[in-house]
């Protein structure tokens, strides 16, 4: 990629992001950023389908990224989808008519390569260093733990327990009632027993957050202290 243009898609559960970058003498140049809140899991998820509406949103917006890739001349594109579309019994059928419309292949990743995709970004972002850390990246969809230091991978795992899949759950009220709350962690303590068993053998030091999710955390600890928030946003498009 010397200079050359590419377009990188990431379709997941919430929200789809299009990253398009070169690389010049070694260092990487973004060229644009942008996302779309389109709820692929909404009104499905729970039930292993992309719903007529959410369908209908996923192939928009990627109808929407394909104009912005062909009017920045890009021609290496590359688009991954997660959670949702993995899980989902019309989630091939999604794929394919993606393609129709737009000639992108869309390619289906499993969970556990969700998971080394995840480490390879955070390393590539930041110094992890030398000791144990845990990745915890939060998604609609599933979550990704990667235990984990700046040169290896201990143990990773992906679970399907992402935000929108608890909700559809265990959320029955507004606010969530202390039953469905102890109901939830009762859940979580069963489907995350591979990580506590993990954890326990690896002993990670430093939690690091990559997500969206963690982002808002950010935001909020940042406000509460009076601190104006400096990280870059992606441009956000509404479908329409």
């Amino acid at each position: 990629m010397n200079g050359n243009k590419i377009a990188i898609i990431d379709m997941g559960t919430n929200t789809f992001h299009l990253l398009i970058a070169r690389q010049i003498e070694g260092k990487v140049e973004t060229i644009l950023k942008e996302k779309i809140s389109v709820k692929i899991g909404q009104n499905g998820i729970s039930k292993g389908l992309i719903s007529p509406d959410a369908y209908s949103r996923a192939v928009e917006a990627l109808k929407h990224f394909t104009c912005l890739i062909i009017e920045h001349d890009v021609h290496d594109v590359w688009a991954t989808a997660t959670s949702a579309v993995r899980n989902a019994r019309n989630g091939k059928e999604l794929v394919a008519e993606i393609k129709k419309q737009t000639g992108i292949d869309v390619l289906v990743i499993s969970g556990e390569k969700e998971a080394e995709l995840i480490y390879y970004g955070v390393k590539s972002a930041l110094k992890i260093g030398a000791q144990t850390s845990i990745i915890m990246d939060i998604g609609g969809g599933s979550v990704e733990f990667i235990i984990c230091n700046d040169s290896s991978i201990f143990w990773k795992g992906s679970f399907e327990i992402g935000a929108q899949r608890l909700i559809d759950e265990f959320q029955k009220s507004d606010p969530i009632s202390s039953e469905d709350t102890q109901n939830l962690k009762n859940y979580l303590d069963e489907k995350l027993y591979y990580l506590f068993e993990a954890a326990r053998k690896f002993i990670p030091e430093v939690l690091i957050g990559s997500s969206g999710s963690f982002d808002t955390f950010c935001d909020i600890d940042l406000h509460s202290k009076g601190i104006r928030c400096t990280i870059e946003e992606e441009k956000e498009y509404t479908l329409p």
